[in-house]
Order: structure tokens, then sequence, then C-alpha cells
């Protein structure tokens, strides 16, 4: 599971969430596919949110089920020393 990542990656993730497909892509492209498909889970395509959970991203689920609201999600974040993802997911 990882959680560090360097700042290019951070704001090009951003950038993807925004819907920049091409920066999404260059995510999945070059190690961070994990990012990358982030951004289809984020609007609900099951197939990225399977990914997500088989290839060890359960905390990057934990924000998009945190975002919809919920409040267990959150719980998990935060008991597992990920609370800044959790606010990531309220904000």
């Amino acid at each position: 599971m990882r959680t560090n990542y360097p700042a290019k990656v951070l704001l090009a993730w951003g950038e993807a969430i925004s819907g920049h497909a091409e920066l999404r892509d260059w995510l999945m492209k070059n190690g961070y596919p994990e990012l990358g498909l982030f951004t289809f889970a984020l609007r609900n395509k099951p197939e990225a949110r399977e990914w997500l959970m088989k290839n060890g991203h359960p905390h990057l689920m934990a924000i998009i089920t945190g975002i919809e609201g919920d409040t267990k999600a959150l719980e998990w974040l935060e008991r597992n020393g990920m609370s800044v993802l959790k606010h990531v997911a309220l904000t």
C-alpha cells in the first residue's frame, strides 16, 4: 500500500481527478496505475474499484467511500494512521 508520492505525481493526480485524461494516462503508464484508476473509481466504475481493492489500495477506496458518506471508511483511515487521507475525503 503506497502512500508516499513525489510532489509532481500528486499534482498530476489532482489534474487527472479534474478530468485531464493525458495526465491520468501518464500516471497509469509511469508506475502509478492506482492513481489513474482512482479517477475511474471516483466516477463509479466498478472495475476500477475492484482493481484498487484487489491490488492493495484499500486506502484509496476508503477515500472514495468516505467522500460518498461512509463514516466507517473515514474511521478506518483514522485508525490506520491516515488522517491526512481522511481529511482529503472530507474536503
